[in-house]
C-alpha cells in the first residue's frame, strides 16, 4: 500500500472533480490542485471542507441528502457553489470572495450569511417570506417560487435580473434600478409596479391583479 505522499503525488494534475449517481456521504479530502467539484445524485448529508484544495474556485453538490456545511467559509478562492435540490434549512456563512450561490429546491426560511461580494442569488423553490439582508450589490435576484408578500427594491442600483414568480407579493417598493433588464413577477397579486427603466428588455406581469 503506498504512502499518502505517493498517492498525492500522483493527483497533483487533477484539476476538476466529478462523482454522478454514487452512494457517495462525504467529502473529506481532495488533491492539492483541484479547482472545480461536481457531485450529483448522491447520498451526503454533511459536507465537511476540512482539507479541500484552497484552490477550489467552483462547488456544485446537486440533488443530494445535503442538510449542512462545515469550514465552507474557509475557500477564499471559491467563486462559484451551487447547493440545489438538497435539505438545507439556512445558508451557511459563505467565503468572502463568492460571486455566484444557488441553491434552489431547498428548505430555506430566511435569508442569511450573504457575503458583501455576491453579484448572483438563486433561492427559488425555497420557503422564504421576506427578501432581506442581500448584498446592495446583487445584479441577479432569483426568489421565485417562495412566499414572500413584499419586496423592496430601492436600495440595489446594480441589480439586472429580478425574478420572483410564483410568490403571493402585492408590493414592491422602488425606484427600480436603472440597469434592469429583467423583470419577471409572473403569477402573484400585483395591482401596479414601479416604473421601469430604459435598459429593460424583458418583463412578465402575467397573472396579477
Amino acid at each position: 500500500r503506498p504512502k499518502k505522499g505517493k498517492r498525492v503525488s500522483r493527483l497533483e494534475k487533477v484539476k476538476k472533480i466529478k462523482i454522478i449517481n454514487t452512494n457517495i456521504r462525504s467529502l473529506d479530502y481532495t488533491p492539492p490542485n483541484v479547482t472545480e467539484i461536481f457531485i450529483k445524485k448522491g447520498n451526503m448529508a454533511l459536507a465537511q471542507f476540512n482539507n479541500i484544495s484552497q484552490n477550489v474556485t467552483k462547488i456544485e453538490i446537486i440533488n443530494n441528502r445535503l442538510v449542512m456545511t462545515a469550514n465552507l467559509y474557509n475557500l477564499v478562492n471559491l467563486t462559484f457553489l451551487d447547493l440545489s435540490q438538497n435539505n438545507i434549512h439556512g445558508i451557511p456563512k459563505l467565503p468572502v470572495n463568492l460571486k455566484t450561490f444557488i441553491a434552489t429546491h431547498n428548505k430555506i426560511k430566511e435569508i442569511q450569511n450573504l457575503n458583501d461580494n455576491l453579484m448572483e442569488l438563486n433561492l427559488s423553490n425555497n420557503l422564504i417570506e421576506q427578501v432581506c439582508n442581500i448584498p446592495l450589490n446583487i445584479e441577479l435576484l432569483n426568489v421565485s417560487r417562495n412566499l414572500i408578500k413584499h419586496v423592496n427594491l430601492s436600495s440595489f442600483n446594480n441589480l439586472k435580473v429580478f425574478k420572483a414568480y410564483n410568490n403571493f407579493i402585492d408590493l414592491i417598493i422602488g425606484p427600480i434600478s436603472p440597469k434592469m433588464e429583467v423583470f419577471d413577477v409572473f403569477n402573484n397579486q400585483l395591482t401596479q409596479v414601479p416604473e421601469l427603466g430604459i435598459n429593460i428588455k424583458e418583463i412578465d406581469l402575467s397573472n396579477n391583479d
